[in-house]
């Protein structure tokens, strides 16, 4: 199993580290070839039960100072403000489970969440950084991922890589945020997996830590789910 998770994490690495449009499903229009624009996911909430993961998902309820109301896409400072409760520190474990395979093992995991360097331009919200760290038994496992949000979008745009490797140019993926759930709903950008491949997921930050639910279809047929359950170990300053 530990063999397995490896495989399968080296696979997601590969998906928004890659040469073509890494990180998450949205795909980038051709309107106006010299602006970066990304249509918005339309992603229905998460369920492992129906997901074919037995393990509970609470529900979403993120911490914040004041709450956001309507549908409306976030602005600047209301997205400042959802990504200040992810920096810190994290310390947990994660699990992915393989359709029809045996009984997954938990793998020991860190996070870290720092703010990145303020840009200028267009698209160039605030942003964070996540170092997060697989600790397996032949050695540890570490991808960093950036998520800026596009004030002009009201969406997150996200990149993946190994440490080492520049940033890519281009997002992998994007995120929305549910202002019901009150959680980040994501989804692979749609030139990445195979035809009809489909990798979504929804993250949820809670007084006490956070999860992130993924799960990954082929033709309708769910293949994995992965859920990652973390606690928060060191608050940092926003």
């Amino acid at each position: 199993m530990i063999k397995t998770f490896v495989a399968l994490s080296l696979a997601l690495a590969l998906a928004a580290c890659g040469d073509r449009d890494p990180a998450g499903e949205g795909r980038r229009t051709t309107e106006d070839p010299g602006e970066k624009k990304y249509d918005k996911p339309t992603v229905r909430r998460l369920d492992p039960d129906t997901a074919g993961s037995r393990a509970p998902l609470p529900a979403p309820a993120l911490v914040k100072k004041q709450p956001l109301k309507n549908d409306a896409p976030l602005n600047e400072e209301e997205a400042r403000e959802v990504l200040a409760e992810l920096l810190g520190e994290w310390k947990g474990v994660g699990v992915v489970k393989i359709a029809g395979g045996g009984s997954p093992e938990p793998v020991p995991m860190s996070s870290t969440v720092d703010w990145m360097k303020a840009e200028t331009g267009r698209g160039a919200g605030p942003a964070i950084e996540i170092r997060t760290t697989e600790h397996l038994p032949d050695g540890d496992q570490v991808l960093i991922f950036t998520k800026r949000f596009v004030p002009e979008e009201g969406i997150f745009v996200l990149t993946r890589r190994r440490p080492g490797e520049p940033i890519p140019e281009d997002p992998s993926a994007i995120e929305t945020y549910d202002r019901e759930a009150e959680a980040f709903h994501g989804v692979v950008h749609e030139n990445y997996p195979a035809e009809g491949e489909s990798w979504t997921w929804t993250t949820a930050l809670y007084d006490d830590g956070l999860t992130y639910f993924a799960r990954n279809t082929s033709e309708g047929r769910l293949r994995w789910t992965r859920l990652d359950t973390l606690k928060r170990i060191e608050a940092q300053a926003r």
